[in-house]
């Protein structure tokens, strides 16, 4: 059993989204906790000095970033385009 922990960056930058783009974040985050290894997810760790941190794909341009907290526990930190990763090596 997989439990997502929503921060309120991640709430806050969703909530500027579309609804159409709200609707995608659900969706593969509903994937993700069916299935967190389907392939059309693309979870990949981020090689980043600190942190479990994790980029899961939305669509070609857009990635939810998830911080593994513990096993089965992960947190969503943010939500947006490639310039996601810049934010997190700073």
């Amino acid at each position: 059993m997989i439990e997502l922990i929503a921060s309120r960056r991640f709430n806050k930058r969703l909530g500027k989204l579309s609804r159409k783009r709200q609707d995608a974040v659900a969706k593969s985050l509903h994937q993700f906790l069916r299935n967190p290894q389907h392939p059309g997810l693309r979870l990949e760790k981020l090689m980043l000095s600190e942190g479990d941190y994790w980029s899961l794909r939305i669509s070609l341009a857009e990635r939810i970033i998830l911080l593994k907290v513990e096993e089965g526990v992960w947190e969503l930190v943010d939500v947006g385009g490639h310039e996601l990763y810049q934010k997190l090596r700073h």
